[in-house]
């Protein structure tokens, strides 16, 4: 647990295979409230059956709270309270089983922080604990790398991967091909598999290119899409808001799906240590 005089940060891998029904149940009510005021909703039936939002005894076989890892951030509250200080924000991110692999990909998914904590830097935070948990328990003992996924149509959270890490794909460091062939066939294995693209909110019908690595169309009419002139989500440096804004049409409603690995913990580190700006269904 890590904690300043605002808040606590704990993380949590697939809580759903030790806690009670009870537990999960109400941890996800805490998680829907935060969603609902991070994205402005005013009744329940406005939030997305995704990610950890869906009610456990809700969610397919080894879904819900199984396949996630969730970082969350509290009110501290006095050592001597009997109860956890109230939910100000969270980060869920999805273990994705991808075929040939022997350990799972973590596909950044959903970040929901309540207004009143935006300032926190609590993205950061989110992004270094819920990377090492999943580096730490999955990966290590094996020797492996983690690779990891995100997709999205905010410009500026697709730069901060790009500018951030290694081996991204696309990015305007590699704009025509997958760096290798696991880049590709993590991607292909997702656009392929309709309970991965339900995964990352991805609807079945959805045509992949996979020249421009983008799911044409997956975020129309939904609270994920966004607005090409929208300067909030364009990234700060111009080459790659170009070379990002150029592969999407906003209107059609496209995602670009981002793939990388981290193979040693300063992979993690050194992004971490510089700015970083992710948005909610990374």
């Amino acid at each position: 647990m890590a904690s300043d005089h605002r808040y606590t940060t704990e993380c949590y891998a697939r809580p759903g295979l030790s806690w009670s029904i009870e537990k999960q149940r109400g941890f996800v009510a805490e998680l829907r409230e935060v969603a609902m005021q991070s994205f402005g909703f005013t009744h329940e039936s406005q939030l997305p059956a995704y990610q950890c939002l869906v009610w456990p005894d809700e969610a397919p076989p080894g879904g819900g709270l199984e396949d996630k890892v969730i970082a969350v951030a509290r009110e501290c509250v006095p050592s001597s309270s009997q109860h956890p200080g109230k939910l100000l924000a969270f980060n869920s991110a999805v273990l994705l089983p991808i075929p040939g692999l022997s350990s799972p990909a973590l596909h950044h998914g959903l970040t929901c922080i309540l207004p009143s904590a935006r300032s926190y830097g609590l993205t950061k935070i989110f992004t270094g604990h819920v990377c090492m948990q999943a580096f730490l328990r999955f990966v290590v003992p094996r020797g492996e790398k983690l690779w990891i996924t995100s997709v999205t149509c905010v410009i500026s959270s697709l730069g901060s991967v790009a500018v951030g890490f290694r081996n991204v794909w696309p990015s305007p460091e590699c704009p025509h091909s997958p760096p290798s062939k696991t880049h590709a066939h993590i991607a292909n294995s997702i656009a392929g598999s309709p309970s991965l693209r339900a995964a990352m909110y991805i609807p079945p019908d959805r045509v992949y290119d996979a020249d421009k690595s983008i799911f044409q169309g997956s975020v129309k009419c939904t609270v994920f899409a966004k607005e090409r002139n929208d300067v909030r989500y364009h990234h700060r440096r111009g080459d790659v808001q170009k070379f990002y804004d150029s592969r999407l049409d906003f209107e059609r409603g496209d995602e670009v799906l981002q793939v990388w690995n981290i193979s040693h913990i300063n992979d993690l580190l050194d992004p971490l240590r510089g700015r970083w700006e992710l948005s909610s269904k990374l």
